[in-house]
Formats: C-alpha cells, structure tokens, sequence
C-alpha cells in the first residue's frame, strides 16, 4: 500500500475466525465497503443476527414451572415460540402444561409424523398481533418442519451439542439482523429470543454457557458465576486425585 502505483488500486480483506467476535463489526464498517459475510456455524450467526441469549437457572424437578414463568401470556406483538424437548413424552408433557395455561399449543415428535402437515399449515397461519402460538417439538422435526420464521427458541431440554444448538436457533434466521439493521435499529431492539434453562443435569456445560453468554453481551444472573466457579472448583479437586502424568514429572509438561 506504500507503492505509490498501487496506491489508486482497490484493496481486498479476508478476515477469518472461528467465533463471531464484535470487534469484527467495527473493521467491517470502517475497512470494508460491501462485505460479504460468510458464517458456517449457526451458533456463531444468531450472535452475530443479534438473538437475545437467556438463561435460567433451575432445579431438574423445577423445569416446568420455570418454563411458565420464561412464556409471554399477553404478547403485545404477533409471536411464535418453539419449545424443545428430548423425548416424544417429554413433548407430551410440555404440551399439557402449556395448554392448562391457556395457550394455543401444537406438538409434534417422531411418532406424529402422521401429523406433520396439519402441524406445519397450523403453524404458517397468519397470526394477528397480540396472538401467540407456541410449538413443542423434539431436535429430530427440525427438517421435517423446516421452520425459520420463530421469534423464541425455549430449549426444554439441554442441547446435546453446539451443532444442536445451532440447529434449532437457525429455525428463527429469518428475523436474524444484518450489521445495517442492528445499526437502524433502536438499542436493545432484539426480535428473537433464545432462553436456555440449565439445571444441575447440565452442570458440566455451564462453563461453555457463560463463554457464550459473554460473547453474546447478554445479562447473566450471578447465579450463574458462582455456580460456574463451583463446577471449576469440583473439576479442581477431582484433578488433585489423579496420579501425576508421567511426562509432566519427565519433562515439566504434560505431552
């Protein structure tokens, strides 16, 4: 760029990284003119389309209750809500739950296949604002049901891994924010919502949890740094029974 020839000549950047990271926006907006913008993991895209993170910290024998309190029950906007479950019975359950509390909900597992069409026209209906429809579904109907217009993503059930995890955020991408609408946008106007209820079963995650929390920039309750220090404390003295590793001992590091 020095070069006085080369100086009229255009300039091309390729940034890459593993994880979104919000010090990216800025290089974009002051460096690059027309970017493209490429994110293969959907995880890593519902940080950067703007998804609100949530989570609740919760007793296994408390999930339910804490799924009540997590619902909208007068929305003042049009919204659509997945609830995702582990098991066929699980959904089964959730779904009464949800229904004894007086919201429309649908629910669909490997043994309704049957169903899907009329689940699937169900849920495309056009909604009026203030209506509120909420669907209770298990991991493996995610391509079944091809949904991607969600506004709150409730994973019931702990996601068994981050590819998991992405697979049931990407069901909310078409309201994810490009740079250019986050910029127009009013500050913390966030259209989707994804809310995690994490309980001791999961407690070997919660580490990774607060990692993205982090990076999401998301409000994260207290509970859940003295509950993460209390797992890498545990993890601590678990590590002080084992032998020594032998190369450590060797050589002073652990090959």
């Amino acid at each position: 760029m020095e070069v006085e020839e080369r100086e009229s000549a255009p300039h091309q950047i390729v940034a890459v990284g593993v994880h979104w990271n919000r010090h990216i926006e800025h290089l974009i907006k002051e460096f690059m003119n027309d970017p493209y913008i490429v994110i293969t993991a959907m995880e890593e895209a519902a940080l950067y389309g703007c998804v609100q993170q949530v989570v609740h910290l919760c007793l296994e024998c408390e999930k339910t209750s804490t799924l009540l309190q997590t619902l909208d029950f007068i929305p003042s906007q049009a919204q659509k809500t997945l609830i995702f479950t582990c098991s066929a019975a699980e959904t089964e359950t959730v779904c009464k739950v949800v229904e004894s509390n007086s919201i429309f909900c649908l629910k669909m597992h490997k043994e309704m296949i049957f169903n899907l069409k009329s689940v699937s026209q169900q849920w495309k209906k056009k909604l009026s604002s203030g209506s509120h429809i909420v669907l209770a579904l298990t991991d493996d109907c995610i391509p079944l049901l091809a949904i991607t217009d969600a506004t709150c993503v409730i994973h019931f059930s702990f996601p068994s891994s981050p590819k998991v995890f992405g697979g049931r955020l990407h069901c909310m991408s078409d309201h994810f924010q490009s740079l250019t609408e986050q910029g127009s946008a009013e500050q913390g106007d966030k259209k989707t919502k994804s809310v995690l209820l994490l309980s001791e079963r999961n407690a070997c995650h919660a580490v990774g949890v607060l990692r993205y929390l982090e990076r999401a920039d998301a409000k994260i309750p207290s509970e859940l740094y003295e509950f993460t220090a209390g797992v890498l404390e545990a993890k601590e003295d678990r590590k002080a029974r084992r032998p020594l590793c032998p190369y450590l001992k060797a050589f002073g590091f652990c090959k």
